[in-house]
């Protein structure tokens, strides 16, 4: 009987531990964060000490933000406006005669859909974290897996992005090198091919070419050679100076940014050896992005329709309710965004240079 007894105090000994953590009324770890930031027991919210390491976080590498703008839209799905190059170039009759109206302008207007697709993902926080960890660890503890689907999720939109700029299909022209760069040999001639391209965008749409991006491979084979050195290093010393920064060649051309995709990625199966593969390839896009563009009517290469409006998630971190089939309580991070090649002609590809 005794023991009977013992067994009873001790099993209720327990459930009332397991209900400080779980059904806290004013303690307990979930009781403590409910009361910083919203109750955890039946619904979910946005954590804002989290959404703001999520947004600041930035692997190394991701060129995807810097390379597209974010035109904001209220609707999940619809429609933009594409406006004839032909008639915004053609030179109107511009004289008002003295009396008369002046005269109207026309222009033709077309159109494209967007739809903005939902991209998330989730990570667990289980109950043996969210009891045993102190409050310092258990916070270094969220931050490290809200990076890791962060990460995870950059990586996804760098992955969709470099397949948009490096596609030929995407772009008003494409063409392999005569000749491949080989710094070590001297061969080809990164100068000449990227001026060709360069000439080519600005005499099929009028724009100037403002962003070079180069893949990993394309941008050491650039760098490395001989006649870029000698050209950005003003030496008539093959190889004699250091090699050229994105700032310069950025200048050698006279464009505004160069922009070099450094991401690797790994290509194995799952439980497969890691084997890394450059996410952008041996080539290098030349063309004209207009990354203030606010509205679709912006002349831009590529564009990143997100779909930004009160309660949906912005790469928001959003603490999901504690799952008790689980034992876990969830944290996820999810954008809706639709990536569109708004004007193929503004973009020109040379492949394979290496």
């Amino acid at each position: 009987m005794e023991k009977f007894f013992m067994a009873t105090r001790l099993g209720r000994a327990l459930l009332r531990i397991a209900a400080f953590f779980l059904w806290p009324a004013d303690g307990g770890v979930l009781g403590a964060r409910a009361a910083g930031g919203g109750s955890m027991i039946g619904k979910g919210y946005v954590d804002p000490l989290l959404s703001n390491f999520a947004v600041t976080y930035r692997p190394m590498g991701f060129i995807a933000q810097d390379v597209a703008p974010i035109v904001q839209v209220a609707k999940q799905t619809g429609i933009y406006a594409i406006l004839e190059q032909a008639d915004q170039f053609k030179i109107p009759d511009t004289y008002r005669s003295p009396g008369e109206e002046a005269k109207i302008t026309r222009f033709r207007v077309g159109s494209a859909n967007y739809n903005a697709r939902n991209w998330a993902l989730k990570t667990r926080v289980p109950l043996e974290d969210l009891a045993n960890a102190q409050p310092p660890f258990l916070q270094m503890l969220e931050q490290s897996r809200t990076g890791t689907i962060m990460n995870q999720l950059l990586l996804d939109l760098e992955n969709r992005t470099a397949q948009k700029f490096f596609n030929p299909a995407n772009v008003g022209s494409a063409a392999a090198v005569a000749s491949a760069w080989h710094f070590s040999t001297g061969g080809g001639s990164p100068f000449n091919d990227l001026n060709t391209a360069i000439d080519n965008v600005h005499n099929a749409t009028g724009y100037w070419p403002n962003k070079l991006i180069f893949g990993r491979q394309a941008w050491f084979a650039f760098r490395r050679h001989n006649e870029i050195i000698n050209k950005t290093q003003r030496t008539a010393q093959q190889g004699a100076a250091p090699m050229p920064t994105r700032q310069q060649a950025a200048d050698l051309f006279e464009v505004e940014q160069v922009h070099v995709g450094l991401a690797y990625c790994n290509s194995a199966q799952e439980g497969q050896p890691l084997n890394l593969q450059p996410l952008w390839g041996p080539h290098v896009w030349i063309g004209y992005q207009k990354m203030d563009a606010m509205t679709v009517e912006d002349p831009t290469f590529l564009s990143f329709f997100r779909w930004i409006v009160p309660g949906i998630p912005n790469m928001q971190v959003e603490r999901l309710p504690y799952d008790a089939r689980i034992k876990a309580e969830e944290l996820e991070i999810g954008y809706f965004q639709d990536e569109n090649v708004v004007a193929p002609a503004l973009g020109f590809l040379v492949q394979s240079v290496y």
